[in-house]
């Protein structure tokens, strides 16, 4: 965010980001930290969500609205994971890997790539179960 008379005697502030769908409503906070003057900088939250979203912005003073209520961006999302489990299974194959992440769109198949020494194997095409998990069988 840029704009003038930020500085850094005036902590305390927050970048809310707000978006509406038909099956939720997402609020996130992130604290916001002030760059000099002029810029205030803030971490893009995690979102469990798929590819796009029109998302609302809100820069906030010690909860006093700063910024435009109500500010449009669009923000993209890349598939990531942070988390794996497994089941157990043989040596020959048929475990099942959950990952579980965000950014995972329903409308396109994954394959999960495993490597040791010496062996590469490649899992089948899989849909994600939601934006937020994807299962891969060994």
């Amino acid at each position: 965010v840029s704009g003038a008379g930020f500085g850094v005697r005036r902590p305390f502030y927050q970048c809310l980001f707000s978006s509406r769908s038909s099956s939720e409503n997402i609020v996130i906070f992130a604290n916001a930290t002030s760059v000099g003057w002029s810029y205030v900088t803030c971490a893009s939250p995690i979102w469990r969500t798929q590819s796009s979203i029109a998302a609302n912005f809100t820069l906030l003073h010690q909860g006093v609205t700063v910024t435009k209520r109500g500010q449009q961006l669009l923000l993209p999302f890349q598939e990531s994971w942070d988390s794996v489990s497994v089941t157990a299974g043989s040596a020959f194959g048929g475990s099942i890997i959950t990952l579980q992440g965000g950014g995972f769109h329903s409308g396109t198949f994954y394959q999960c790539v495993f490597t040791g020494k010496n062996l590469t194997a490649v899992s089948l095409p899989s849909k994600p179960l939601s934006a937020s998990f994807l299962t891969c069988q060994t």
